[in-house]
């Protein structure tokens, strides 16, 4: 019997189904994308900072003091937000970061460990 209780409860818990929620458990999915296109004056989530699998991300104020310093625009939080992760093997929570595009130019830089190349357009 506990052995087939085992069972179940591995399969619930593989499936990702959980009796209790979280505050980022409908936070909109962030997917990354290495190369992104911008205008002008254009505000877009461009990366996630994650957690600790599972786990709720930093306060925006730890994440940007992490961040680069980019040339072409700023960057804004976003926002709790989700995402997948390889190191997790799943979704996990994570902080939207969102880039403000200032200057035309094109500009490359790593977050978490993964390349950006932001590209950035006049207003049309």
């Amino acid at each position: 019997m506990v052995f087939g209780l085992g069972i179940a409860m591995g399969n619930v818990w593989a499936s990702g189904w959980r009796p209790w929620g979280g505050p980022a458990d409908n936070a909109p999915v962030v997917r990354y994308n290495p190369e992104v296109f911008m205008t002008v004056g254009q505000s877009k989530v461009i990366h996630a900072e994650r957690g600790d699998c599972g786990e709720l991300p930093r306060d925006w104020p730890d994440v940007v003091a992490d961040l680069p310093g980019p040339a072409l625009g700023t960057f804004s939080d976003g926002g709790l937000a989700r995402r997948n992760s390889i190191f997790c093997k799943g979704m996990t929570p994570a902080r939207a970061i969102v880039f403000n595009a200032e200057r035309v130019g094109v500009e490359e830089f790593r977050i978490q460990g993964d390349h950006l190349k932001v590209t950035i357009r006049p207003a049309e």
